[in-house]
């Protein structure tokens, strides 16, 4: 792992000058791996020594015995040979046991850690199908008193009694420093966390009693960083919906509304040209543009935007923001920025 993630990450290692820090971090993981492997080494030449003690001393000894005990008319010939079978037989038990010992504790271990991980059950489930769950009226979202804590930081409460209601329409930008929750409201309104205290609600239910898969489907979500796959233009704008449920024009369509549509017809191939493993083969802000498409691709009800400009230059911020400001126009959106200036598109 440290190896892929230097390798990935070879410029900022290169102009950190950390090549010798990630090196011997590399050699002290290989350190430890040479230990585990001598360890196995000695255990294996014991048993390997036990096994080539029977091929080579045990046998003859029999074989010894066994024919003085023939010549001597106490044995026969059918039985010396049904002995010599079975010490052979014993030699390559416990050479098959020498090969297989260390591997099945081994297979255990990652049999045990598999099937912890097929039967672990999300806490928030996509697929619940319970008569309780229904399709959600979309207004309003409402945070009632709303606290919550990270499950991994549950001491520290992130919100503390938020009240907040978004109506069909308003476009409201939640400004605030690094760190002061903005961030969080959205996760929870996408319900990737449950509330710890008070009670999200969705056109009057409370989140957690409408159909999650069909209430996402009903969100856009453009980030800071956008997520592109390895395929190409059409497939990642597509990748918002079904394919199957959407058309050539209705991809265009979003890319028009995102400022990418004029872009891509410079390329040679189009909305078929590959972006290549994280979108490696198109710029920042081209990245960020068709994350805007994608997000609108299915025409949302709601959209979120978390800091989509903040890691953009000043150039590349005005195009995106151009592009946000259409892509927000007849929905209702919520912004977080910790630019005031950066939501300047937002009603409220």
């Amino acid at each position: 792992m440290i190896a892929i993630e230097s390798i990935q990450n070879i410029r900022t290692v290169v102009q950190l000058s950390r090549q010798n820090l990630f090196v011997d971090r590399y050699t002290a993981l290989v350190g430890n791996t040479k230990k585990a492997t001598l360890k196995h080494m000695h255990v294996h030449g014991v048993l390997h020594g036990v096994e080539m003690s029977l091929m080579f001393f045990v046998m003859p000894v029999v074989v010894f015995c066994a024919a003085k005990l023939v010549s001597n008319h106490q044995l026969d010939i059918d039985t010396l040979l049904m002995a010599a079978a079975y010490v052979s037989f014993l030699s390559r038990f416990l050479s098959a046991v020498n090969l297989t010992l260390p591997k099945l504790g081994q297979s255990y271990a990652v049999a045990h850690h598999f099937t912890r991980l097929m039967y672990r059950k999300p806490l928030i489930s996509m697929n619940d199908t319970t008569e309780n769950q229904q399709h959600p009226q979309f207004d309003p979202v409402e945070f009632n008193s709303v606290c919550f804590a990270y499950p991994t930081r549950p001491k520290i409460m992130v919100l503390n009694k938020l009240n907040l209601t978004l109506r069909t329409g308003q476009s409201i930008a939640i400004v605030g420093t690094s760190g002061c929750g903005k961030s969080t409201v959205l996760s929870l309104i996408e319900r990737f966390y449950d509330v710890t205290d008070g009670q999200l609600q969705i056109g009057g239910k409370d989140i957690r009693d409408v159909n999650l898969r069909h209430f996402r489907s009903l969100i856009g979500y453009i980030g800071q960083e956008p997520v592109l796959f390895n395929m190409s233009i059409r497939d990642n704008i597509g990748y918002g919906c079904d394919l199957n449920s959407i058309t050539m024009s209705d991809i265009i369509d979003a890319a028009i509304i995102a400022n990418i549509h004029s872009f891509v017809q410079t390329l040679p191939q189009g909305y078929d040209t590959l972006v290549g493993l994280h979108g490696s083969q198109i710029s920042g802000g081209e990245r960020q543009r068709l994350a805007i498409a994608r997000a609108i691709v299915c025409k949302p009800q709601l959209l979120l935007m978390d800091e989509p400009t903040s890691a953009l230059d000043d150039e590349n911020e005005q195009i995106i923001q151009d592009a946000l400001q259409h892509a927000a126009e007849n929905r209702t959106s919520i912004t977080v920025a910790h630019r005031k200036y950066a939501t300047f598109y937002t009603s409220e």
